[in-house]
């Protein structure tokens, strides 16, 4: 009779029960823990703090110093992508917005959203005004029309 048993959950897997884990998704959200309470804490724990070495497992068979180069220019490769990708969107991005007059660019809708904002302010003050005009238009009707 085992003390504690893990179950891994293909659902939480992804589909195909595939490893589609994200960025930061921890290993121990795919393991079901049952068990005395104490042992299976310390598995949780454990599973939880479990991060992958690729050094460790690509040293087995290149070589240290190999595998920390490849991780090394992996890790640097994944970084570039990650900038051309981006560099990419903003370009496809900037280029949509000035060929299709139906897209706005960024810088354009945060001006036009200034100058809106401006304008609702100089709107209400006319209002302001113009309501205090019509008061003091009526005062002075109504004063008139007392002295006839």
């Amino acid at each position: 009779m085992p003390n504690v048993t893990l179950h891994l959950v293909p659902e939480r897997m992804g589909p195909g029960g595939r490893d589609s884990r994200q960025a930061g998704q921890e290993v121990a959200d795919f393991v079901d823990i049952q068990g005395e309470a104490g042992l299976a804490q310390v598995v949780s724990d454990l599973a939880r703090d479990l991060r992958p070495d690729p050094e460790d497992a690509l040293a087995r068979w290149v070589g240290d110093v190999a595998a920390v180069r490849l991780v090394s220019g992996a890790g640097t490769l994944l970084k570039t992508v990650r900038q051309a990708t981006g560099r990419l969107g903003e370009n496809v991005a900037e280029y949509l917005a000035h060929e299709d007059p139906q897209i706005v660019a960024r810088p354009d809708l945060a001006q036009l959203t200034a100058q809106q904002q401006s304008l609702a302010l100089q709107l209400d003050r006319l209002g302001t005004k113009t309501d205090a005009l019509y008061q003091r238009l009526e005062q002075l009707t109504g004063t008139v029309g007392q002295r006839r």
